[in-house]
């Protein structure tokens, strides 16, 4: 197979992950060229958290120089609203706001809530050591696993949280609704993992504001990426991976072409996969979004991302665009938004799936759902498909982790690009 360009390493996805990975390898003399996915499924717009309390993003933003970037254009953080079946009210991320508005909506439960966000604090740091950039990874090999144990016992760690009992049920359906905004659906404070923890404690201190959110973070990582010498295609976009004896021989785009690396990152998930390869094995389970009308509340209009959770139903997570509100939850076969929303619907509704990552996992700590090399010997995964549901820790972390891991493997190389 004879490729028309050949590039050191190719990112598949736009992502903030896979942005992230290829501004990092873009500043370390790769050459970089990123692709978008034909048809790509992108999901719903996540709330960006984890941006003030996570370790790796501090060091990603040093590295990319991005540092007086995100000073100037961080507008602080607001809170998350919540809706549960008798109450709707916004988490604030200001400890003394938090407690009164708490105070009002829970006059009967201050203990257990008290003992919920006490816990948060004491739990949800607990996993900082393994998520600071130095560990190499999940630990599915000898090596990593004896490192992993090593660096376990040093800092005390451990993979069991001590429950809370006696908590009321309202308490207990806003610690999952909380969660529901991070894609872990119907979790109980429990059966969370220490990973579910941490993502709790990362959502308490609430949504950070970049101006222009989302899209404004990936243009800002584009920028980096082309004034570092990588490419990112505007047009060209990526229909089939050419796949044999588990490496990647080079990417298929739209019209024919196609492109060559050494290295290839893969960025948007599993159900792009899926589409990209001829075998993929089906997700077992899917994630269903929707979108409808909203009546407006205070809530919905104090904070676009809502967390739901009621007493008969799953939980679910919303956002806010323009007066929409945008729903997803998890079944293993597609709902009826209607069913279980009932009034706060109205209006066409529009409704599609991407997979749910969160079942099974690598670790104890429920860290790692996939090994960030696997299944392609010259293939790479980063994003919330590797680790789900800690926001933007988990996408700095895995962009870090396979920037790494292709610095080390091409370390007896020589690379493309000028010295600096």
């Amino acid at each position: 197979m004879s490729t028309s360009e050949h590039y050191d390493v190719i990112i598949v996805g736009r992502s903030v992950a896979g942005l992230l990975t290829a501004a990092l390898l873009s500043k370390r003399r790769f050459r970089v060229r990123v692709f978008d996915v034909e048809d790509a499924h992108h999901g719903p717009i996540c709330p960006l958290f984890g941006m003030n309390t996570s370790p790796i993003w501090q060091k990603l933003v040093e590295e990319l120089g991005l540092i007086h970037t995100m000073r100037t254009q961080l507008r602080g953080t607001r809170g998350v609203g919540i809706a549960l079946d008798d109450r709707r009210f916004v988490l604030h991320p200001e400890r003394g706001a938090r407690g009164e508005e708490l105070g009002e909506c829970f006059p009967d439960e201050t203990e257990g809530l008290l003992r919920l966000f006490e816990h948060a604090a004491q739990y949800g740091p607990m996993l900082t050591p393994l998520l600071e950039g130095e560990m190499e990874g999940p630990p599915t090999r000898f090596g990593r696993k004896r490192k992993w144990k090593r660096h376990v016992e040093m800092h005390q760690l451990s993979a069991s949280i001590p429950t809370i009992e006696g908590l009321p049920a309202v308490v207990e359906n806003l610690f999952s609704a909380v969660l529901s905004l991070a894609g872990h659906f119907n979790v109980t404070p429990n059966a969370a993992t220490p990973a579910q923890w941490r993502t709790f404690w990362h959502l308490c201190h609430g949504e950070q504001i970049l101006e222009g959110g989302q899209e404004h973070l990936e243009s800002l990582l584009i920028e980096r990426i082309e004034s570092t010498g990588g490419v990112y295609e505007k047009r060209k976009k990526v229909r089939r991976l050419e796949v044999r004896r588990k490496k990647i021989r080079g990417i298929q785009l739209i019209g024919g072409d196609v492109v060559g690396a050494d290295y290839y990152v893969l960025a948007n998930g599993a159900r792009d996969l899926e589409n990209l390869v001829d075998e993929w094995p089906d997700p077992e389970r899917w994630v269903h979004w929707s979108r409808g009308a909203l009546q407006t509340n205070p809530t919905t209009q104090k904070a676009p991302f809502v967390g739901w959770k009621g007493s008969d139903t799953p939980s679910a997570t919303s956002h806010i665009v323009n007066g929409e509100y945008w729903l997803s939850t998890l079944s293993k076969s597609p709902t009826k938004p209607e069913s279980f929303i009932g009034a706060l619907w109205h209006g066409e509704n529009e409704s599609g799936s991407y997979p749910n990552v969160d079942n099974g996992r690598l670790d104890d700590f429920g860290l790692y759902h996939a090994d960030y090399e696997d299944p392609f010997k010259n293939g790479y995964f980063v994003g919330d498909w590797v680790i789900p549901g800690l926001g933007l820790e988990a996408a700095g972390l895995t962009a870090w982790q396979t920037t790494q891991a292709i610095t080390d493997a091409s370390s007896g190389f020589f690379r493309s690009g000028p010295r600096r």
